[in-house]
Formats: structure tokens, C-alpha cells, sequence
């Protein structure tokens, strides 16, 4: 039995991963063409995919330790300047 609080974070959640797709989109002009979460033993890695200006697909990986504070960092570091994410080519 699934209750309205469970379905309230994953529409959050949802919500979050929505609007980081439009951030990307807009901070970086690349297409988002994947995201992942991976669980580690001490956090999550988050991978993800995109396509950038030039037709070339890129890969950024980030780890955190709940899926929450990884999506925050990953939004820090395309509003600022603080934080970057390390683009490279995917061969994942």
C-alpha cells in the first residue's frame, strides 16, 4: 500500500529532476539524455548523460550522500560559479 506522503516525494522528485533538465538545458545548452542513480555504500553516485552543441554525448558523474543533497549540488554547480561539473566524453 503506497500512501499520498510517498507519492508527494516522488512527484517532488520528479518535479526537481524536471527542472534540472531545463537548467541544464539553459546553463549549458546541452540536451539531457540520461540521468542515473546509483546506491553505494556511503551515498549515491548520480550520472549524467547529455548531448551537447556539437552532437557529442558527455558524461558528468557526481556523488552525495542522499539523492536530495546530490541534486542540489548538481544544480549549484551550473547557477554558480563555486561548483562546476567536469564534463567528458561517455564511454559508459
Amino acid at each position: 500500500m503506497v500512501d499520498n506522503k510517498g507519492k508527494e516525494k516522488m512527484t517532488t522528485q520528479l518535479d526537481t529532476i524536471l527542472a534540472l533538465e531545463h537548467e541544464i538545458a539553459y546553463y549549458t545548452q546541452c540536451q539531457l539524455r540520461a540521468i542515473s542513480f546509483t546506491k553505494q555504500e556511503d551515498g549515491w553516485r548520480i550520472m549524467l548523460k547529455v548531448l551537447d552543441r556539437q552532437e557529442r554525448k558527455m558524461v558528468s558523474f557526481t556523488w552525495a550522500p542522499t539523492i536530495e543533497d546530490g541534486l542540489f549540488l548538481v544544480q549549484q554547480a551550473l547557477t554558480t560559479t563555486s561548483v562546476s561539473l567536469k564534463w567528458k566524453p561517455d564511454q559508459y
